[in-house]
């Protein structure tokens, strides 16, 4: 198992391409985009691919944590719940992939939460997939009932490119 951590942020190459399944509501972003859907603004920050820093919370024999830190702000005029579970799906490689409650790779992965209007968080959606996987698709509903969506679709880091720093805190690339 790789003990290294890969890290990609905001200005570097991501792919953005929308395949031919997809529903005409959902449209592909990667690494730096900013998108407005339902209540919400949402970038995608950053991504890490690694094993985590928590000696205890691994991932499973030949898999890795593979993370994208977000800036969510609620634009809407009251409060707005997001749910990881209800607003967020997963694909790593085109095979689904769900959150990794466990992960240790960020200090702060996303959790359920109402906030007010006008307020902005950083968080990351973690998904649990094999070492050596090469693209991860995070596609956001922005409201529970919604079928809009955006869909982010971004290259994963070699673990181990990141020259095996601690990179647990991906805060936003200045």
């Amino acid at each position: 198992a790789s003990s290294g951590t890969g890290t990609v942020n905001a200005g570097t190459s991501s792919t953005a391409q929308i395949s031919a399944s997809q529903t005409p509501e959902a449209t592909v972003f990667g690494i730096g985009d900013t998108q407005e859907v339902g209540p919400f603004r949402i970038t995608a920050d950053a991504i890490q691919a690694g094993e985590g820093t928590n000696t205890y919370l691994q991932p499973a024999e030949g898999n890795m944590f593979i993370g994208v830190s977000f800036t969510i702000e609620n634009i809407s005029g009251e409060e707005a719940n997001l749910s990881s579970l209800a607003l967020f799906s997963a694909y790593v490689d085109d095979i689904e992939a769900k959150f990794a409650l466990s992960s240790s790779l960020f200090l702060e992965s996303l959790d359920d939460a109402a906030f007010p209007s006008g307020k902005k968080f950083v968080r990351a959606y973690v998904v649990e997939a094999p070492i050596g996987s090469s693209v991860i698709e995070i596609h956001f509903k922005g409201e529970f009932a919604g079928r809009e969506s955006v869909v982010f679709t971004i290259d994963i880091p070699a673990s181990g490119d990141a020259g095996g720093e601690d990179v647990s805190d991906i805060s936003p690339a200045a």
